[in-house]
């Protein structure tokens, strides 16, 4: 077992460094992000937004999980409002 102390006090360059790390390391998750979403974008238009496997295909090819691939184009499409004359997607 680790016995930890996890009461002890934390001297403040160690609180600012692990902030700094999860700011890092979070940043660069949502460059990630950012990056499969064009790459998302540009396989929907390649490939067909509605056609059956699309999202599993979009998968396999970047190497991620089909449940990621969903919440990416699910929030692709929470991007747009819909246009209230002919309903078709427009960006906000």
């Amino acid at each position: 077992m680790c016995n930890v102390d996890w009461h002890a006090e934390t001297d403040t360059e160690t609180i600012n460094r692990r902030a700094g790390g999860r700011r890092r390391y979070n940043a660069w998750r949502g460059f990630k992000r950012a990056h499969r979403h064009r790459l998302v974008v540009q396989l929907l238009r390649q490939y067909g937004m509605l056609k059956h496997g699309v999202n599993a295909r979009i998968a396999r090819e970047l190497g991620v999980s089909k449940s990621t691939i969903t919440r990416d184009v699910q929030a692709l499409l929470d991007s747009f409002a819909r246009c209230p004359c002919c309903g078709y997607p427009v960006p906000q």
